[in-house]
C-alpha cells in the first residue's frame, strides 16, 4: 500500500547512481542465500503473483522506461475496465501489450517497405 507522504520521486540515472553506491534497500544476501525451493515458495504464497503464468520470464525482457506520451485513446469499455480490474499498473499493462503487437508485427512492416 502507498502512501503519498512517504513516496519519493528519483529519475532512473539517480536510481543507478544510488544501486551502484550500495544506497539500495533491498536485502540483496538473503536473496542470494534463498534455495531455489525458498525462492519457488516464496512466489507461490505472493499474491500479487497468483495470476502471473510460470514461463512469464521466457518472454520478459527488460526495458529502461521512455518517455510517454498522453493521447486521449478510445477503447471499449470491457477492455477497459478488465484492464483496470486487474490493480494498478493498468495503463503500463496496456503499453505493454500494445508494445508486444508492435514488435510482433515489426517484420511485416519492414517486409512491406522492401516490396516498395
Amino acid at each position: 500500500m502507498s502512501n503519498a507522504e512517504h513516496t519519493t520521486n528519483f529519475t532512473a540515472e539517480q536510481l543507478r547512481g544510488m544501486c551502484r553506491a550500495g544506497m539500495d534497500e533491498s536485502d540483496w544476501q538473503g536473496v542470494e542465500a534463498l534455495s531455489e525451493d525458498a525462492l519457488q515458495q516464496s512466489i507461490a504464497e505472493d499474491e500479487e503473483w497468483s495470476n502471473i503464468p510460470a514461463e512469464w520470464y521466457q518472454q520478459a525482457v527488460l526495458q529502461i522506461p521512455t518517455h510517454k506520451n498522453q493521447p486521449t485513446l478510445c477503447l471499449d469499455q470491457d477492455i477497459f475496465d478488465w484492464f483496470k480490474s486487474h490493480g494498478k499498473g493498468y495503463q503500463t499493462r496496456i503499453n505493454s501489450v500494445l508494445r508486444s503487437f508492435m514488435e510482433a508485427n515489426q517484420h511485416t512492416d519492414d517486409r512491406q517497405e522492401s516490396l516498395k
